[in-house]
């Protein structure tokens, strides 16, 4: 028998819930583990208040803005060193070099040089 894919994505998330709240009350008892029930009250408090809201629209404001940003500049260096040809010989070993790094490798090197508030 096969489950519908969002009854066993529910079952899933409440075996993890029912797991969270078993280890934070048992086994992590007294540690810095929160349980799924203060955490959930914690957010539906701090959700009802303006600073949430303001503060969440501003890091999504700042993610859209650094989104555009890379988009743009990626696109510009992408034609100019696409319609030059010692350009793109130029920084083809580089390229390839980087291309198969992934991004999120390189979040954290970038939050520890410019630093994590939105004037980076």
């Amino acid at each position: 028998m096969k489950l519908h894919p969002l009854l066993a994505g529910t079952m899933g998330l409440l075996a993890a819930g029912v797991l969270w709240e078993a280890v934070a009350v048992g086994p992590m008892a007294g540690t810095a583990l929160p349980t799924l029930s203060s955490t959930l009250q914690t957010l539906v408090s701090d959700a009802s208040g303006q600073e949430f809201w303001t503060s969440t629209l501003q890091t999504v404001g700042v993610a859209l803005l650094g989104l555009a940003a890379s988009a743009a500049g990626g696109v510009l260096l992408g034609v100019l060193i696409g319609s030059f040809p010692s350009a793109r010989y130029a920084t083809l070993a580089v390229v390839e070099f980087l291309k198969p790094i992934p991004p999120i490798v390189v979040l954290p090197l970038v939050v520890l040089i410019f630093g994590p508030t939105p004037t980076m």
